[in-house]
């Protein structure tokens, strides 16, 4: 698993552990996906091309949370977001339906370029058959489905695709007794923990709503926003609670690991909670904002119509703007948080970021307050 510059990747194995349920209200909490989702949610249709490429490229950027799909209102509770009548064979997490998406970035991933082109040749020869065609008797296009199905054997002969897929994407033989379907996958999965030697640990996701509760309070998370004025200090939480400090903690930094894949560092939450959260990109007002005497208000370029369809346009072309001339802001939170690190005073931050000392002093508050509470 690798992270791309400024891109914090999940890890899968902590995320699909989860069950559904768990897993959408980790996601939903995730810096990326509050920010991004309504833009990753437009439609083609309603998009030109230019459009299109950035809504994409916000997507891309979501994969790496594992989020491929279904991008709806992180407001939404499980059960309002579709979670509540879930095949109960998947509620724990042992085993998750495989997705096509899946599938197709494995392939992707394992085949060389010689095999993803033999692959996307049967491919075009498939999409020339339309849906309702493929069982057709009609000569010429059985014609073109045989074509297909040879390639298909040619496909078979060739020796990177005859390999099987990595890990345990098996099929199962319905037909088989259950018991041997059982051993056949308890001998598998103890032989494959043992080949990648992955110890064996105790579930703790059962508590997982009680650590979302100190990160939701600590955070100032509500109705689908973070605000930097709801925040509660860990002391505060524990009384509300009747938790030891040490706990609440505990607690806080549990859930973080569990909402960005990574253990819990300072520089990690300055780098991907700080400058989003109080630079108000998270739903809420921003809480520290630079402020100076040659600061012209922000203006936004007008967007031609033909840039956009008419159906979720404007909410589009407005979320895209915001985030294009939010860039300047991230970088000088960024900026601040930095020369605070390196010991900077706050009339020199004002100095060197021309913004107010008050600014400066807003932000060192914020650092050591955390400090202060072992985070």
């Amino acid at each position: 698993m690798t992270n791309a510059p400024g891109l914090l990747v999940r890890d899968p194995q902590i995320i699909f552990s989860l069950p559904p349920t768990l897993r959408w209200e980790v996601t939903r909490r995730h810096p990326y996906y509050v920010m991004s989702w309504e833009i990753a949610a437009q439609p083609d249709e309603v998009l030109s091309p230019p459009y299109r490429a950035m809504r994409n490229t916000i997507r891309a950027s979501l994969h790496a949370i594992q989020v491929s799909e279904a991008y709806q209102d992180p407001s939404l509770d499980p059960a309002e977001a579709g979670f509540s009548d879930i095949d109960a064979a998947w509620l724990d997490g042992a085993i998750a339906p495989l997705q096509v998406s899946s599938i197709l970035g494995t392939l992707h991933k394992i085949l060389p370029q010689e095999s993803r082109q033999i692959c996307a040749e049967f491919f075009e020869r498939s999409a020339a058959i339309p849906d309702e065609d493929k069982d057709s008797s009609d000569t010429e296009k059985t014609a073109i489905a045989v074509a297909g199905l040879e390639l298909i054997e040619d496909l078979k002969g060739t020796t990177e695709l005859a390999k099987s897929l990595p890990g345990l994407m098996v099929s199962l033989n319905i037909h088989a007794p259950q018991r041997a379907v059982v051993d056949a996958v308890k001998s598998l999965h103890a032989d494959l923990r043992a080949r990648l030697d992955i110890e064996e640990h105790r579930r703790r996701w059962n508590k997982l709503g009680e650590y979302l509760n100190v990160w939701d309070r600590r955070e100032g998370w509500e109705a689908g926003t973070y605000d930097a004025r709801r925040e509660t200090p860990l002391r505060d939480i524990s009384q509300e609670l009747g938790l030891p400090v040490s706990s609440v903690l505990n607690h806080y930094k549990k859930a973080f690991e569990y909402v960005f894949g990574h253990s819990y560092t300072p520089e990690l939450w300055s780098r991907y909670m700080f400058v989003p959260k109080y630079g108000g990109f998270l739903g809420s007002a921003p809480s520290i904002q630079r402020t100076r005497r040659d600061r012209q208000s922000r203006t936004r370029r007008d967007v031609p119509s033909s840039s956009v369809g008419e159906q979720g346009a404007g909410d589009f072309v407005s979320s895209a703007a915001e985030t294009t001339d939010s860039i300047s802001e991230s970088n000088w939170l960024m900026d601040l948080q930095s020369l605070i690190g390196l010991g900077r005073t706050d009339a020199q931050i004002a100095q060197e970021l021309e913004c107010k000392e008050s600014e400066a002093a807003h932000a060192r508050s914020v650092f050591e307050a955390r400090q202060a509470e072992g985070l």
